[in-house]
């Protein structure tokens, strides 16, 4: 499995009440199949976009949906990939 780094700037509104002294990018790290990455890579070539760029915007859209709809897109993934994360595991 590949490991991606996604580097973004957080955005306040998103956790309300949380400081951060420094507007620091986040990096977060996410790990994928083979499979995956071969899918994420071909989106992006067809996108011509970087491939960390686009799982950013991915992640940006995902928690930039507000309340019910996050919740919801969330179910909605997590549901998908339900039996792929139990043969994960």
């Amino acid at each position: 499995m590949q490991s991606l780094q996604i580097a973004d700037t957080p955005d306040a509104a998103i956790h309300p009440g949380h400081y951060r002294k420094a507007r620091i990018p986040m990096t977060i790290s996410v790990q994928l199949s083979p499979a995956q990455e071969l899918a994420l890579a071909a989106v992006a070539e067809r996108l011509n976009v970087p491939v960390a760029e686009l799982a950013a915007a991915a992640v940006r859209d995902l928690v930039a949906t507000p309340g019910d709809e996050f919740a919801n897109a969330a179910e909605r993934v997590l549901a998908k990939n339900r039996e792929l994360y139990r043969r994960l595991a």
